[in-house]
């Protein structure tokens, strides 16, 4: 039974104006309803007082601090900070307050602890100058050919004062383009620390048939191999090696609920680099000049049985 619902009497009901009540004829579908209902609220309701327009959630507001750059690392900070403050402003209970912003709420005294700031009171002391529910801050550093990138979610509304609520990190080794793409798990596991269970993603891989496939650690077996599912989001290490080609190691990352594909084409080891050419020569490659043959020849002597082969040949000019 369709539950009753008593109707106000008309001259109760908020009345638009004309000029909204135009605005809400033209834009009736349900996508449009979500952009138009602060202008149409009142006359959809007294159009359809069925109609129930739930208040719109808190937003937490979010201090985006500057990512500390480490030696080397400076200018990946600032694009990382910028990736960083646009995440948060993905999630739908957050608001993000950037650099700029900041520099507009506090005075200039408090300016210069923007960049760098990753201490809990410094934290403190900007999420109070701006009024923020939290405060992110984070660092970005080259060690051993990674970048490694910290991030530190501090909240101040709780009981007992401010407090250090999450902290992700993540080792990339790729390029800087697809570092971006690091940033996006970093952000929601920081938002979402208790149900690291639901953070999941799939990675499905391609390469040359017989490839043995090895996943952060463990091996998956040669290619072709199944996609890979329930992987924890973020970055992971995937090695391939198959004989007569170097061995390939990549970082990719995988987001929530999607699958990564990834293609790699492994680099083929030239023959006089390959294992069975050293050991035939035994250590020990002779090139001699046949004046008298009129070709120099390329030829490999083993040490047990002295025996001249002749693994290929060009016309001497």
């Amino acid at each position: 039974m369709k539950p009753h619902r008593e109707t106000p009497p008309a001259s109760t009901l908020p009345v638009a104006t004309p000029r909204a009540q135009r605005a809400c004829m033209a834009h009736r579908g349900w996508a449009a309803l979500a952009v138009v209902v602060a202008l149409c609220g009142s006359s959809a309701r007294a159009q359809n007082p069925d109609v129930v327009v739930a208040p719109a959630a808190p937003q937490a507001l979010v201090a985006v601090l500057d990512l500390k750059g480490g030696v080397g690392a400076e200018a990946r900070a600032g694009a990382l900070t910028t990736m960083v403050t646009a995440e948060v402003s993905a999630q739908k209970d957050r608001r993000a307050v950037s650099r700029n912003e900041l520099m507009g709420l506090i005075n200039n005294q408090a300016t210069s602890q923007l960049l760098g700031c990753d201490q809990p009171a410094c934290m403190a002391d900007i999420a109070k100058l701006a009024n923020a529910d939290e405060v992110i801050a984070g660092s970005v550093e080259k060690l051993d050919g990674a970048t490694i990138v910290g991030l530190t979610l501090m909240r101040t509304d709780g009981t007992d004062g401010p407090s250090i609520v999450a902290r992700q990190k993540a080792s990339w080794r790729g390029s800087d383009d697809e570092l971006l793409l690091v940033i996006r798990p970093l952000v929601q596991r920081l938002f979402d620390p208790t149900n690291a269970h639901t953070h999941v993603g799939a990675l499905e891989l391609f390469a040359p048939d017989g490839t043995a496939v090895v996943v952060d650690g463990k091996s998956l077996g040669t290619t072709p191999v199944a996609p890979v599912r329930d992987l924890s989001t973020g970055v992971h290490r995937v090695q391939l090696a198959k004989d007569g080609y170097v061995t390939s190691d990549v970082d990719v990352v995988v987001a929530r609920n999607e699958t990564t594909i990834t293609r790699v084409e492994l680099e083929a080891i030239p023959w006089t680099s390959q294992p069975w050419f050293l050991a035939a020569a035994g250590g020990a490659v002779l090139v001699a000049g046949g004046a008298v043959a009129g070709v120099v020849a390329y030829g490999v002597v083993t040490q047990e049985q002295q025996t001249h082969v002749v693994l290929g040949s060009a016309a001497k000019q």
